[in-house]
């Protein structure tokens, strides 16, 4: 009898999921089950619907015909209410019940809005229905406030200011992507994207955002406001673990899994956002992928050992590039950080002289020989 797989969730770590499972085993039944009305999509490239760049099936990253040649049953606008262990089945929002041998959690994680008098005047950006409803929401609208500065504020902040609105972004941190990106780094970034237009404040923390006459206003804890006629919060995500703590299932920041990606439930693996391996959330799209895929492997009755993800990052925010990956503090080993213009390099190198971290702000040519290099764990260059 063909074995069930059951994947809730179509990001990257359900979709690859489902991938390594086809692979590996060629008779399975495997169902997708996903709340969102578009099939896996690059999340990363949401803004370009945003600001009109793009439509959101250009974002597809599976032509659609896809899903059929691999035999994979995708339910789109359904929702997983209550897993039932013990029956080894799934219940549907419609009541359904889907059985399964193996069950993959990817359920991700959502936007996290700080409980501020007021945020529920804000708006977030993390689905590709968020940016459709975003796009119509930014019609006629002049000024824009981005509260939060990371990963995902900066592109939102680009997108808007592609858009023509005059962005303001607030950051709590005294400069920008400090996870990421070294004070020089930061710096550059923050420069450049001044120079597209964009404001920031910082160190700042936002006390409450308030309806002032026909706009918004966003009041910082020193007293300083700021008008707006559209508040976004871009201020982080929190996992997605709820469908798996309410079916018994050991969670703590996030879903635990052991090396073999499985969860505390025998039959029921997790991967991606929602997914805390070794302590560890990565929350960044090379994680979820690569934990979809070991993921599928074990479902699929494959010996696998998961170690953890190198952190990396890769993106153009207002067309500047940045590339961060490994260990990027000024304590972890011998530093050699050199900027010409626009364009800054930071490689980090052990006793042994190995490359162990790297930054590049602008000029991303050397992007793949670092990475080769980082990931064999050798010398560079």
């Amino acid at each position: 009898m063909a074995k069930r797989y059951i994947i809730i969730g179509s990001g990257a770590a359900g979709l690859e999921a489902a991938t390594a499972i086809r692979t590996a085993d060629s008779l399975g039944n495997i169902t997708v089950v996903s709340e969102e009305s578009w099939p896996y999509y690059s999340r990363i490239r949401i803004g370009e619907v945003v600001d009109g760049r793009s439509e959101p099936d250009k974002l597809a990253l599976r032509l659609p015909n896809w899903y059929d040649e691999q035999k994979i049953n995708l339910l789109l606008k359904s929702r997983v209410t209550r897993i039932v262990h013990a029956k080894k089945q799934v219940q549907l929002a419609d009541g359904q019940l889907l059985d399964y041998d193996s069950l993959l959690i990817a359920t991700g994680a959502r936007a996290f809005v700080p409980n501020f008098p007021g945020s529920d005047l804000a708006k977030t950006l993390r689905f590709m229905a968020d940016a459709v409803a975003l796009r119509q929401a930014i019609v006629g609208v002049k000024r824009a406030v981005v509260i939060g500065g990371g990963l995902l504020g900066l592109e939102l902040a680009a997108s808007l200011a592609k858009a023509g609105l005059a962005v303001t972004v607030v950051e709590r941190n005294n400069r920008l992507l400090p996870r990421q990106l070294d004070l020089v780094a930061g710096e550059l970034v923050l420069e450049l994207l001044q120079r597209q237009g964009i404001d920031f404040v910082l160190p700042a923390s936002t006390a409450q955002i308030r309806q002032e006459n026909n706009g918004l206003s966003v009041d910082m804890d020193d007293g300083c406001s700021l008008p707006a006629d559209l508040v976004l919060v871009s201020a982080g995500v929190r996992p997605a673990i709820e469908l798996a703590q309410a079916a018994g299932i050991e969670v703590d920041q996030g879903i635990l899994i052991n090396d073999q990606m499985q969860t505390s439930i025998p039959g029921i693996y997790a991967a991606g956002d929602c997914a805390e391996h070794r302590g560890q959330l990565y929350g960044i799209w090379p994680a979820s992928s690569e934990q979809g895929r070991f993921a599928g492997r074990a479902m699929a009755g494959l010996d696998v050992t998961y170690a953890g993800t190198t952190r990396m990052v890769t993106l153009k925010v207002a067309e500047i590039g940045v590339f961060s990956m490994g260990k990027t503090g000024d304590e972890d080993g011998e530093v050699q950080a050199e900027r010409s213009g626009d364009d800054y390099k930071r490689l980090v190198r052990d006793e042994n002289g190995v490359l162990i971290g790297a930054t590049l702000v602008g000029d991303l040519s050397e992007r793949r020989h670092i990475l080769m290099a980082l990931t064999a764990g050798k010398p560079y260059p």
